[in-house]
């Protein structure tokens, strides 16, 4: 397998960006044949942990044997069994369970065919579930504020209209 990596600063930020180029060996024994495929995916890598919601940008590439680019091929993107995208570029809202296969499938007008899987690992977002439980917290905080203030005051309005009640001076 061979692993050939791009790196991008954005923002003060590094970005990895990670094209995966691998050969199967019958396309390595049978180099003679033109029309031989190899596909390339970059965007993310084997064994990469994404976030559930994440969105990632997906780039596809076919290449023949003489690693010349194929013009006029098919792709067609894959989360698992689930269609994600037909275009050489796509983005994709990271969906899935743990263990998800990402395939690239790429045919050329004379039925050639070539893919790749590239295995990620997706965790569960839990981000907005924190995001819920903060927002509730603030709205009971709130309220419960409110209330106590009310009856504050109303308890010094009452207490504010209500004559004062004198003792009687005592007898001597």
């Amino acid at each position: 397998m061979t692993h050939a990596y791009r790196y991008a600063v954005l923002g003060g930020l590094l970005l990895l960006a990670c094209a995966i180029m691998v050969i199967d060996p019958v396309d390595a024994a049978t180099t003679e044949d033109p029309d031989d495929i190899s596909v390339e995916i970059e965007g993310i890598i084997e064994g990469q942990r994404l976030q559930e919601g994440q969105k990632v940008q997906l780039r596809g590439m076919a290449t023949d044997t003489d690693g010349k680019v194929v013009e006029n091929v098919n792709y067609l993107w894959y989360a698992g069994t689930t269609l994600i995208g037909q275009t050489q570029d796509i983005v994709w809202r990271v969906r899935g369970s743990k263990n998800t296969p990402i395939k690239l499938l790429v045919q050329d007008p004379d039925g050639h065919e070539a893919e790749r899987v590239v295995n990620v690992t997706i965790r569960p977002n839990t981000e907005g579930d924190s995001l819920f439980l903060i927002e509730t917290c603030y709205a009971f905080v709130l309220a419960l504020a409110i209330i106590v203030t009310a009856l504050a005051l109303s308890f010094w309005y009452l207490l504010r209209d209500t004559p004062s009640v004198r003792r009687p001076p005592p007898h001597r």
